[in-house]
């Protein structure tokens, strides 16, 4: 637990002036920090069904933009709690070869 709080993983991410630093957490969490292997950790990491099932076939994956779909669902949430309009950035994704991916939330 201190280490995703730490290192702002998970919705709530971490405040920075007006954005939050939010870092997704793995989807298959004990699997990618079981294995060194950087394509096995990018398969355990990512949420989206699409580019999943494209890691784990070792297909050519699509651009990072793509993942501001799921970018948009932090707008949604952050909206909602702020009840206020958010803007969403990619900020690090696997799809670009970062370990990570983080979404800036503008508040």
């Amino acid at each position: 637990m201190n280490f995703l709080r730490e290192n702002g993983w998970g919705m709530a991410g971490k405040l920075r002036d007006n954005v939050i630093y939010a870092t997704k957490i793995p989807k298959d969490f004990h699997n990618y920090f079981s294995t060194d292997d950087q394509s096995k950790k990018s398969y355990y990491y990512c949420h989206c069904p699409r580019i999943h099932e494209m890691l784990g076939k070792n297909e050519k994956t699509i651009d990072a933009n793509y993942c501001y779909c799921g970018a948009g669902y932090y707008k949604d949430l952050w909206e909602y709690i702020t009840q206020n309009e958010v803007k969403v950035e990619i900020i690090k994704s696997i799809m670009d070869g970062d370990d990570v991916c983080q979404i800036a939330i503008y508040l």
